[in-house]
């Protein structure tokens, strides 16, 4: 046992460090919620979080340069909110910009934009056909907290990269300085993260799917 909150009991793994929530809402039930999640859509859409969404972005993209992103031709963004990251990749040089977010409020967002495309659907039940393969960047930005078989889906992600592409991963780290002060207080610890990471275990889960980890 790590840490309980509101209820909510979190474990981790003595090994890998890994953290689970258990019990946990059922998928079919919390995939309803994310239909529909006013809550998400109203933060991401507010001044000071786009502010500070467009610094962690051009971070990342400039990171993806710096580790030999193969070209600037295809970037996939799961869990792309409202997208945000795909304009910067846009802005950034890339061709074809592609998001995916199961949030139907989102819908607007995606109106009129040139060389975006937006599936307002999960990532597990796409087909891959339909969304194609070659993409030299693929991005997640706070969501493989969020998914119930990571290895099924990074699977899935692997399954539609080309070779020697870059995935960007961000992710609430359990072992943050902020998080160990605020322990059971700290609201990474909420029922929407079914998985709780620490870089350790983060990189040790990337390296075992066959990644090679930079950072």
């Amino acid at each position: 046992h790590f840490v309980s909150r509101f209820g909510l009991d979190i474990y981790r793994c003595i090994n890998c460090s890994v953290g689970y929530l258990d019990p946990r809402i059922k998928y079919e039930g919390i995939s309803k919620i994310y239909w529909s999640d006013a809550t998400s859509a109203n933060i991401f859409t507010t001044g000071p979080q786009i502010e500070v969404d467009e610094i962690k972005y051009d971070y990342g993209l400039r990171l993806a340069e710096e580790w030999g992103l193969p070209e600037k031709g295809k970037v996939l963004d799961i869990g792309c909110g409202t997208g945000l990251f795909l304009k910067r990749a846009k802005k950034f040089g890339f061709n074809d910009c592609i998001g995916i977010d199961p949030n139907k409020l989102y819908l607007p967002c995606y109106e009129n934009l040139d060389r975006i495309r937006f599936y307002s659907t999960d990532f597990e039940s796409l087909e891959l056909e339909e969304l194609g393969s070659g993409f030299d960047c693929m991005s997640m930005w706070s969501v493989l907290e969020h998914i119930y078989d990571p290895v099924k889906f990074v699977r899935r992600v692997t399954a539609v990269m080309r070779k020697n592409g870059i995935f960007l991963i961000f992710v609430p780290n359990t072992n943050a300085l902020s998080t160990r002060l605020f322990r059971g207080q700290s609201p990474i610890f909420v029922w929407k993260h079914v998985t709780y990471w620490t870089a350790e275990s983060l990189n040790y889960f990337m390296e075992k799917m066959g990644y090679k980890v930079e950072l």
